[in-house]
């Protein structure tokens, strides 16, 4: 993922190295997890294609879903589907690129290979808070912990294979519904700096996305089941 203009359009980019500490404590989480996992389980099989493909196009619209998302590609081995389940604010407060956040997983789960249990974690507790923001509270290995995700408004915009854009937006004055006859029009105003659109004809864009989705935004301490 790239780095959000003034306008709130992005381009996929990296960013600056950093140092090996600050790359595992932006898996901090994580790693507080890996103390739930019991010595002598055995690691979980890989999704099945139909549970990747479910989790893949559809996997944040909801709490539950984006969770669901995250646990699937943990457990699959994906850690771009991974980075796609974390908050912009997320990446932003630890200070992580996708490059980065794969180094530090690869290191951590090197050092315990058990995390993949985690594919198996359940919710069992599903609160909303308020302010576009959720609790979850999930069960892996007969441990529970917190999951706090927070929701986003975000497009994405295509020709053909080629990236164009994305970024962050306010749905509610980018999306506009006018009553005509007959029906209802829809449409969505998006802002695209020249630098995004650069040596790219935008008339022939094959795909925009405008959409409200959820993200996780941290991760809690393990906590006996209750």
């Amino acid at each position: 993922m790239g780095l959000v203009d003034e306008g709130g359009a992005r381009r996929h980019s990296e960013a600056p190295r950093w140092s090996r500490r600050r790359r595992i404590l932006a898996l901090g989480g994580l790693a507080a997890l890996a103390a739930i996992v019991p010595p002598g389980c055995c690691l979980v099989r890989p999704p099945e294609a139909k549970t990747l493909l479910s989790a893949g196009n559809g996997g944040f619209r909801t709490p539950e879903a984006a969770f669901e998302t995250f646990r699937v590609a943990f457990g699959a081995d994906l850690p771009e589907l991974e980075f796609r389940s974390l908050s912009d604010a997320f990446r932003a407060r630890e200070q992580i690129s996708y490059q980065s956040y794969r180094i530090a997983r690869e290191k951590l789960i090197e050092a315990n290979p058990l995390l993949k249990l985690l594919a198996e974690a359940k919710v069992v507790k599903s609160e909303a808070r308020g302010d576009g923001r959720h609790h979850l509270v999930v069960e892996a290995a007969g441990q529970q912990f917190a999951v706090e995700l927070v929701r986003q408004d975000e497009f994405q915009i295509y020709s053909g294979a080629q990236f164009l854009a994305d970024g962050s937006l306010e749905f509610a004055r980018a999306v506009k519904t006018t009553k005509i006859t007959g029906g209802q029009r829809v449409s969505a105003e998006i802002f695209l700096s020249d630098e995004d659109t650069e040596g790219v004809d935008i008339s022939k864009l094959t795909s925009l996305r405008v959409e409200q989705v959820w993200k996780i935004d941290g991760f809690g301490e393990a906590f006996p089941r209750t």
